[in-house]
């Protein structure tokens, strides 16, 4: 049964936690807001999807700039941000994982929020969240704004 409490080995994707409370609970990856176009695909992927571009979001500038670049090339775009499970803030950015599901949802993109446990391959974790989107839609490509820095550049490629 579930609890409705975000438990670390959710079974359901924590469907029944209530939106609102998603960000400060999740302990797997899951959608934290989806988007207009997502709610209009209504459940997997169909075919003849062309997919979307899941974009590693850190809620920079550079994540930003990336995201308008790819909507303006007519790309559909979900979001994809991982955070500490502890303290739910967001590497880099020191940013609370709250703050990024309220860009989401002003933008109206999904998003997908990775927490990230101590002992657990990060790789790992990353994969969950792309299965995430997998369950929803086909996953054309990767982006990352923030490949200016060149230790994370060559991690990534």
């Amino acid at each position: 049964t579930c609890r409705k409490a975000g438990c670390r080995h959710c079974p359901f994707n924590h469907a029944n936690v209530r939106s609102d409370h998603l960000a400060g609970r999740i302990q797997q990856p899951a959608f934290l807001h989806v988007g207009a176009r997502e709610r209009s695909v209504e459940g997997a992927a169909s075919a003849g999807d062309s997919g979307v571009v899941v974009l590693f979001w850190s809620s920079g500038k550079d994540s930003f700039l990336t995201l308008r670049a790819l909507v303006r090339a007519g790309r559909e775009v979900v979001l994809l941000t991982t955070f500490d499970a502890a303290s739910r803030v967001i590497a880099n950015q020191e940013v609370h994982v709250s703050q990024v599901e309220r860009q989401a949802r002003h933008l109206d993109v999904s998003l997908v929020g990775v927490p990230l446990h101590p002992g657990v391959e990060y790789v790992d974790r990353l994969r969950a969240g792309l299965g995430v989107v997998r369950g929803r839609r086909e996953v054309a490509a990767l982006a990352f704004g923030d490949l200016h820095l060149e230790h994370i550049r060559a991690w990534r490629e």
